[in-house]
């Protein structure tokens, strides 16, 4: 890939290609197809590396705050309550864009992200829901105190099924909203009443941005990786800690210490979008209204009876990943 084009992206996504590219090469080599794999990158075992990694950019509560409010300005309460769940809750795009109002169970404060269609994939202009991205990445989030208001009064005037919408009640598209909400709100715009409120903080830096305030609030690494869906097999030391500081448990720890980050009241200037009931200009059906209270009653059946599209999505996932025997009972 030449200097002119590779200046047009950006470089982790030169990087992936170069790697897809190779991995393709390699294969053909192995399967003598080709001679040798031209792209392929020598290692050099046993020397030190000269590159330097740079440090991944994070926010405190008070800049996320501001972004958020500056997003709001742009985009409306959505974009404003998507900018601080993402950071007080650590989930990452495709799990947030995804989210269904079933998800989430504001009376006991928990999100909850399914591990069938839990997070909303986009590739080659398509959309669609499917499994996070790793099998740990299924699981329930303690909510702080301010957010389940916060999402409470959303609910209660948001009439679409899905939590995180456009007026119009169709999924995010996630380049529209970096390039025209969160890019001007995160560097500051000139000309414009926007200021900096985290110059190269991205997105998913509002996950790295969480990691880091559970670190700084001496949360375990256990609970930490619990919390963000991260896999993999914690030391035992942080299983069987020898002295545990306090006897309070780990989730109500961490909600506590989330808590007394609490961000003020957003912006009085946050535009507000009137739901629009047709259909958008590019096509897209707006999804389904949500008709009734957003909160589960016992009269109101669980998303598991419901009908719909969804059970039937849920259930013939699961008989694909099931064994045959419970395929068969699933059927």
């Amino acid at each position: 890939m030449n200097e002119d084009r590779a200046e047009r992206y950006a470089p982790t996504t030169v990087s992936s290609l170069i790697n897809l590219l190779s991995m393709i090469l390699t294969d053909a080599a192995d399967q003598h197809l080709i001679a040798a794999n031209r792209v392929h990158k020598r290692r050099r075992r046993g020397r030190r590396s000269r590159r330097i990694t740079r440090e991944k950019i994070w926010a405190t509560p008070e800049q996320v705050v501001r972004i958020a409010e500056q997003a709001g300005m742009l985009g409306g309460r959505v974009a404003y309550l998507l900018i601080i769940t993402a950071a007080w809750t650590g989930c990452r795009w495709g799990e947030l864009v995804g989210l269904h109002r079933s998800q989430l169970d504001l009376d006991h404060s928990v999100l909850t992200i399914d591990p069938f269609l839990g997070a909303m994939h986009d590739c080659g202009h398509r959309r669609w829901l499917g499994p996070p991205k790793t099998p740990s990445a299924a699981r329930r989030i303690t909510l702080p105190p301010f957010l389940v208001e916060l999402l409470r009064q959303h609910l209660d005037a948001h009439p679409f099924e899905f939590v995180f919408t456009t007026p119009s009640g169709t999924w995010l598209w996630r380049s529209t909203f970096i390039r025209r909400t969160f890019r001007p709100a995160a560097d500051g715009k000139p000309g414009t009443d926007l200021t900096a409120g985290r110059r190269g903080l991205t997105f998913h830096g509002l996950r790295h941005s969480h990691k880091t305030w559970l670190i700084a609030d001496q949360i375990p690494e256990i609970a930490q990786a619990r919390r963000l869906g991260h896999p993999g097999q914690p030391h035992r030391r942080d299983l069987q800690p020898r002295r545990p500081r306090s006897r309070t448990p780990i989730p109500h720890r961490t909600r506590s210490s989330l808590a007394h980050r609490h961000p003020p009241r957003p912006a009085t200037r946050t535009r507000t979008h009137q739901p629009d009931r047709t259909a958008t200009r590019c096509g897209c059906p707006p999804l389904r209204r949500h008709s009734g209270h957003h909160r589960r009653t016992p009269e109101t059946p669980t998303r598991a009876t419901q009908t719909g599209t969804r059970p039937r999505q849920v259930a013939r996932l699961r008989a694909r990943n099931a064994p045959p025997e419970a395929a068969r009972s699933l059927r």
